[in-house]
């Protein structure tokens, strides 16, 4: 897995992306056997690098752009008695779903917890047992209005890029809040960074 590069700065046409050190990503991606086919499920934007990387692994990788997504719909369809219907049309199980990784970013910090409960009721639907899942939580009060676009460099280095202003109030989820919206898994591992991020890894139960 060394072989990873990470990218290269551009010729000066633009600032390099804010990055931070990673503690989990390392053990999420070293997991990935590159004799075995995987499939992996990236709830956030589409990002080349990160295309790249999980195909040289041998991922098939499915993008729903799950914020982007959200952000269309109305509010009457975001409520808790609809959210299930509308979590079943915005991410459909395909023929042959069965995701071994799945990538939340910091998807968690703009959803409500009925929303957060109905998406991973649905995530978990396409999980094999033991499946992975990686997020992150911030654990400042401020937080981007919208997420950060995040691109993996190599093992341990995430950079990200977008607007930091304006900023909302961050809902500072907790680990046994967490845990209570997502009663399909259990925490593998949390990392707790400087910068103010909280890493997760995930692991779907093998008796749901």
């Amino acid at each position: 897995m060394a072989w990873l590069p990470r990218l290269k700065a551009g010729n000066g046409e633009a600032p390099a992306p804010a990055s931070h050190r990673s503690l989990a990503l390392r053990p999420l991606l070293a997991g990935l056997d590159l004799e075995t086919p995987h499939t992996a499920l990236d709830l956030g934007p589409p990002v080349g690098r990160n295309l790249e990387l999980l195909s040289g692994l041998g991922c098939r990788i499915r993008i729903t752009d799950m914020y982007r997504s959200l952000s269309g719909e109305s509010l009457e369809s975001r409520e808790p008695e609809a959210c299930a219907s509308l979590f079943a049309r915005l991410l459909p199980h395909e023929p042959g779903d069965s995701f071994d990784v799945v990538f939340l970013w910091n998807l968690l910090d703009y959803l409500r917890p009925h929303e957060i409960t109905s998406l991973m009721a649905r995530v978990a639907g396409a999980c094999r047992p033991r499946a992975r899942v990686f997020a992150m939580v911030s654990t400042r009060h401020q937080i981007p209005a919208m997420p950060l676009r995040y691109q993996i460099e190599d093992l341990d280095t995430l950079s990200w890029t977008g607007p930091e202003e304006p900023q909302r109030p961050c809902p500072r989820r907790t680990q046994p809040e967490l845990c209570r919206l997502m009663p399909g898994f259990k925490v593998k591992s949390s990392f707790i960074l400087r910068h103010g991020v909280q890493e997760y890894l995930f692991e779907r139960l093998r008796d749901q």
